[in-house]
C-alpha cells in the first residue's frame, strides 16, 4: 500500500509523522493510495480541502481535542486498519459569492458556509431556496432578521449549525441544513441536495455581513452569496468508529 502522510504543526503530530514515516515510507501524492492525516478535526478540513483536485482516501489519526473525522492513533498495522475501514462520501458545499468592493469567491466547506453581522446591527438577509433542476422553490422567500444564517452538510451538522439551534441530520438523510442565528423566528428547513441557496443581505451599509467558509476563511462586506452541494468534488474518509453523524 503507498501512503502519503502529512502532519498539522503541533510537536506531537509532527513527531508521530516523522515515525510513521520511517515505518512505511512516504510515496509521491499523485501515485497514492491513501492519505493520512495526522491532527485534529480542523486539520482534516485543511486536508479535505488541499485535496479537492485529487481522488484519494483520506484516512485520519487524532491529534486534536474530539478526533470527530478521525481514528485513535496508533502507528501500527495501518495498512491493514486502512483496508478494514469503512468509506464514509463527503459532499462539500460550494458558495460563489460578491462583495460590494466587487471581488469574487469561489470556495468549498465540507462542514458549513456561515454569513453573520460584521456590526453591531442585526443582520437582515433576504433567503430564497430553489431546485437547481428545475427552478421550483423548495421553501418560499423568507426574510432572517437576527445574527445571522448557517448553511451545513450532514456532516457539519453537528457543529456549529448544531450549537445555533439546528436539526443535526445524518447522511443518509443527505440534504442540506440551514438554520438562522439568534433570530426570533425558528428558520431551519433541511433541503435537498438539489437546493440552489441564495442569501442577499438587506439594508447592507447599515448591516453589512461576513461570509465564513468552514470557520477558516472570512470575508467582508457581502453583496450575494449562492451555495449549493458540489458532486464533482466527493472527499472519501475512512472512518473505524461509528461517528455521530454517520
Amino acid at each position: 500500500m503507498k501512503i502519503y502522510f502529512l502532519a498539522d504543526k503541533n510537536p506531537e503530530a509532527t513527531k508521530a509523522l516523522y515515525a510513521c514515516i520511517k515505518k512505511y515510507g512516504q510515496a509521491d501524492l499523485a501515485k497514492a493510495d491513501v492519505v493520512i492525516a495526522l491532527g485534529g478535526d480542523g486539520f482534516m478540513l485543511k486536508t479535505l480541502q488541499a485535496l479537492l483536485n485529487y481522488k484519494i482516501p483520506v484516512f485520519g489519526l487524532n491529534f486534536g481535542h474530539v478526533g470527530y473525522l478521525l481514528n485513535n492513533y496508533n502507528a501500527e498495522n495501518l495498512p491493514e486498519r486502512v483496508e478494514s475501514a469503512r468509506s464514509v462520501r463527503l459532499l462539500p458545499l460550494v458558495v460563489n459569492a460578491q462583495t460590494y468592493d466587487g471581488q469574487i469567491i469561489h470556495e468549498y466547506a465540507f462542514n458549513d458556509f456561515s454569513l453573520t453581522r460584521q456590526s453591531p446591527q442585526a443582520a437582515r438577509l433576504s433567503v430564497v431556496i430553489t431546485d437547481r433542476k428545475n427552478g421550483k422553490r423548495f421553501v418560499s422567500q423568507e426574510s432572517v432578521f437576527g445574527d445571522g444564517l448557517v448553511v451545513a452538510t450532514s456532516s457539519g451538522s453537528t457543529g456549529y449549525y448544531s450549537a445555533a439551534g439546528g436539526i443535526p441530520f445524518s447522511q443518509k438523510e443527505g440534504g442540506i441544513g440551514v438554520k438562522a442565528i439568534c433570530c426570533k423566528t425558528n428558520y431551519n428547513p433541511i433541503v435537498s441536495k438539489e437546493a440552489h441557496i441564495v442569501v442577499t443581505p438587506q439594508e447592507s451599509k447599515k448591516r453589512p455581513i461576513h461570509l465564513d467558509c468552514d470557520g477558516k476563511k472570512r470575508f467582508s462586506n457581502i453583496a450575494t452569496a449562492c451555495i449549493e452541494a458540489e458532486p464533482t468534488k466527493v472527499q472519501t474518509l475512512l472512518l473505524e468508529r461509528k461517528a455521530n453523524s454517520y
